[in-house]
């Protein structure tokens, strides 16, 4: 009798654990397609380079790192064997100059978001509300952490007549990844793909 129910008890705890094993990748299998699907609406002009990089790298990370290693090299700072698939995102766009990651403590150089927003997302504004903000402040106090966020709400309000918002990507690190996007794209991404994506109204000092 006591053989049955052990035998029993180790049958459901089987089951269970192979249930939870495929709920875990099927979640991850959604994860990877959601940011598929992010990077197509992200890099509408790079759609068929995205798909073939981040489709090799879900596929067949082996191969991914032969096509790819001239591009990783400039990334050594990942755990190459290791990446996240947000991980893997992110290079992509850094290296196509979509994104711009700032330190938490502030810019290198007053005004570079500004210069790749003009230069890369083709922003156009006069910058009435950072240009405000950074007279009020020395150089000094513009390299203190809550100092980048109450730029990046002035820049938010300059982008206000364009009916843009900043949009960050979820790295988990000590830094800000971001550009802009039409208000439109901006609720999709932070709706639909929230684990990934936030915005300013997400950040706290």
């Amino acid at each position: 009798m006591k053989r049955k129910i052990l035998a029993s008890f180790l049958t459901v705890l089987i089951l269970s654990v192979c249930a939870g094993v495929f709920v875990a990748q099927a979640q991850q299998r959604q994860r990877n397609a959601d940011l598929m699907e992010a990077g197509f609406m992200l890099f509408p002009d790079l759609r068929e380079d995205f798909e073939l990089y981040f489709g090799t790298f879900l596929e067949d990370k082996k191969n991914f790192l032969v096509a790819y290693n001239d591009l990783l090299k400039g990334y050594s700072q990942f755990d190459w064997g290791r990446m996240r698939a947000v991980e893997a995102f992110f290079i992509f766009a850094d290296s196509h100059d979509k994104l711009f990651v700032v330190d938490r403590r502030g810019e290198e150089h007053a005004g570079e978001i500004e210069e790749f927003l003009e230069d890369e997302v083709k922003v156009r504004t006069d910058w009435m509300h950072v240009d405000a903000l950074r007279e009020d402040l020395d150089m000094i106090n513009q390299r203190e952490g809550s100092f980048i966020i109450s730029l990046f709400r002035a820049i938010e309000k300059d982008l206000e007549p364009s009916n843009m918002k900043l949009i960050f990507l979820n790295l988990g690190w000590n830094a800000y990844a971001l550009t802009a996007v039409d208000i439109g794209l901006y609720q999709v991404l932070t709706g639909k793909f929230g684990q990934y994506f936030y915005g300013v109204e997400q950040i706290r000092k």
